[in-house]
C-alpha cells in the first residue's frame, strides 16, 4: 500500500531546509542524521532477533 502522505511530508520538509538555506547540503545533512537515528534505533532497540521455531 502507497503512502502519499509520507512522499509529501519529506518534499515539503526539505523543500523548507532549502528555502531557509541557500544549498541543498543542509538537507542531505539532516537527511543522514535522520537515518543514522533510524539505524541506531534498530539496532539498539529492536535486540537480537532469532528465527521462530515451526511446529511440528
Amino acid at each position: 500500500m502507497y503512502n502519499p502522505g509520507g512522499t509529501v511530508r519529506s518534499l515539503l520538509r526539505t523543500g523548507s531546509i532549502v528555502a531557509a538555506m541557500p544549498s541543498f547540503a543542509s538537507a542531505f545533512v539532516t537527511a543522514t542524521v535522520i537515518l543514522q537515528m533510524g539505524i541506531a534505533g534498530y539496532v539498539f532497540l529492536l535486540g537480537r532477533t532469532e528465527p521462530i521455531q515451526d511446529p511440528e
